[in-house]
């Protein structure tokens, strides 16, 4: 891990990393939920 000049670039990458995971378990909710229930669908009809 390289160090930065300034802490405002560890701040932006720490935030960006952080970005990334929340838009990442975000989809995954969304794909299993929307999954789910097209499945709940099939079985109920």
């Amino acid at each position: 891990m390289k160090k930065f000049g300034s802490p405002t670039d560890s701040l932006a990458t720490l935030f960006l990393t952080a970005v990334m995971f929340f838009t990442k378990v975000l989809f995954s909710v969304i794909l299993s939920f929307t999954g789910a229930t097209s499945l709940g669908c099939i079985l109920k009809s």
